[in-house]
């Protein structure tokens, strides 16, 4: 049986399309479908708030503390498995937190400047 994955497609709301470290404020901005310069706004004024980094998982988990968390581990085979980006099967936006890094997922598709399926998640927050 041939499992659906989620798909990546290429996304860098960056104005100058930087390919830099900004991959908190690129996955603010898709989930929230708000403008690169907008995400970023949000992220300073609760990290200025928080006297933390505005990419600190401290801001994020205090941004989104209120939205509903969706499990990311679970038994396959008798062993404890964390799900992966690409075998997301959700029907709506999730911010999603992987090792180091932060992606927006939505209707079977992931969005990032590179494809970061394999990676195992840690948190997926529902944006509504």
């Amino acid at each position: 049986m041939k499992q659906n994955y989620a798909t990546w497609e290429y996304y860098n709301p960056n104005p100058f399309k930087k390919k830099t470290t900004d991959c908190v404020i690129r996955a603010v901005a898709k989930s929230l479908g708000v403008t690169w310069d907008i995400a970023f706004d949000i992220l300073v004024d609760k990290a200025r708030e928080l006297k933390e980094a505005p990419s600190s998982m401290v801001v994020i988990e205090d941004l989104f503390k209120e939205n509903k968390t969706l499990p990311v581990k679970y038994s396959k085979n008798g062993q404890k498995y964390r799900l992966k980006v690409k075998e997301i099967t959700f029907d709506g936006t999730l911010l999603v937190r992987v090792a180091g890094h932060l992606v927006c997922y939505s209707k079977g598709k992931y969005f990032d400047t590179f494809d970061c399926g394999e990676k195992s998640l840690y948190k997926a927050w529902v944006i509504e």
